[in-house]
């Protein structure tokens, strides 16, 4: 039986208190790294992998580090001295992935996030995402909720930066080691030892993150009935089968100057 939406707890605001003291103070005295995103583009991966290979703890909430750390952050602005690594993700694989997390429970506490969703967009069946996808990108587009900034927003705010680290979730996809070679390298000037970010990322396939959430979130596992995984199929253009050709042509007119800026093309993916 599924937990009502009412009875599901939020997530412990001290929790993002203590995130932003280390982030702000913290890193000025540590060695603070911070993996920024905009939701659903790959941020808990890359941080836990990133965490494994500096050798410093990854800060989660229920395993909170008051010292050199991995934060994982949903923000516009830089914040303290953090070394920072901007992730990115195809704009429409974001949309898709967060309509989910938007609109079902899933083990990380995002019952409040539902309740809000569903309070603002009274869909008939919330399974349709085909026929709700694009009402949903309208809608967060002019009104987001959590966070209270757009995909595009991002995008401005975080590409082309040269004080940060840029990275895609495709490029992760695309070959994790290496990906995890050079980002490693940009944040502290040494390269990992050969074959250890191959190692890292053998452990954290999808699969295997879906089987080790309690470990990887100690501090919000088991609080709440999912109706989906936090940690979804992870695709890399998937987008294709949820977007209709409306709502293909709208994020387009919208988004489509921020996909080209970070390299993503602009038709459906081919055969």
């Amino acid at each position: 039986m599924r937990t009502p939406l009412a009875s599901i707890r939020a997530p412990r605001k001290g929790a993002m208190v203590q995130k932003e003291f280390m982030a702000h103070v913290a890193s000025r005295i540590y060695s603070v790294y911070l993996v920024n995103e905009f939701p659903k583009s790959g941020g808990t991966w890359l941080k836990h992998m990133l965490a494994d290979s500096l050798g410093v703890p990854a800060w989660t909430k229920g395993r909170i580090s008051w010292r050199s750390c991995v934060l994982q952050g949903h923000w516009l602005k830089p914040r303290g001295r953090c070394r920072t690594v901007a992730l990115f993700r195809d704009g429409r694989d974001v949309m898709v992935s967060f309509y989910h997390h938007a609109f079902f429970l899933n083990e990380f506490q995002n019952g409040s996030l539902v309740r809000k969703m569903r309070k603002q967009f009274h869909f008939e069946d919330y399974e349709d995402i085909r026929t709700n996808l694009l009402p949903f990108m309208r809608g967060i587009h002019e009104n987001p909720i959590s966070p209270n900034f757009r995909w595009i927003d991002f995008v401005d705010a975080w590409a082309g930066r040269d004080d940060v680290v840029i990275t895609r979730y495709e490029d992760l996809r695309a070959d994790a080691a290496a990906e995890i070679d050079r980002i490693v390298f940009e944040l502290t000037g040494e390269a990992p030892p050969p074959g250890r970010s191959a190692q890292i990322v053998g452990h954290y396939t999808m699969e295997q993150m879906r089987a080790r959430k309690a470990e990887l979130n100690p501090g919000v596992a088991g609080r709440q009935d999912a109706e989906v995984s936090f940690i979804r199929k992870g695709s890399v253009g998937g987008w294709s089968e949820a977007f209709t050709d409306e709502a293909l042509e709208w994020f387009d007119t919208i988004h489509g100057g921020a996909l080209e800026r970070l390299g993503y093309e602009m038709r459906r993916p081919g055969p």
